[in-house]
């Protein structure tokens, strides 16, 4: 019997972001910062699927906002996401976006298979 690994914590908090996107995102505004196209969220519902995501919901806010500026600041630094305030989105290296839409589907499909009622 395989015995489940548990994700790191900035892999849990890549899929919160995901999810996040996937419910919530919208073509964010071009500017500076942010490119042309990119579909984002604000960093506050990220956090708040974040928290739950990660069981931080029950933890003392300080611990929460220490803890999600880490995972935010690991992310960026490795250029998974990119993050203009108060916005982020995830970046796409050529070749991802249809691994990430794959994630999605998968994601969405798991949710209806436990009688979910995501619509897409």
């Amino acid at each position: 019997m395989k015995v489940p690994v548990k994700q790191p914590r900035r892999d849990v908090a890549l899929d919160a972001l995901r999810e996040t996107i996937f419910e919530f995102g919208k073509t964010l505004p071009e500017t500076s910062t942010i490119p042309h196209g990119v579909k984002g969220v604000k960093l506050e519902q990220w956090r708040e699927r974040w928290t739950l995501r990660t069981g931080y919901d029950d933890s003392k806010s300080e611990s929460v906002r220490v803890n999600f500026t880490k995972d935010v600041r690991t992310l960026a630094n490795a250029g998974t996401i990119g993050v203009s305030t108060p916005f982020c989105w995830i970046n796409h290296v050529s070749g991802t976006r249809t691994a990430y839409r794959t994630a999605l589907y998968r994601w969405w499909y798991a949710d209806q298979c436990e009688g979910g009622s995501r619509n897409l």
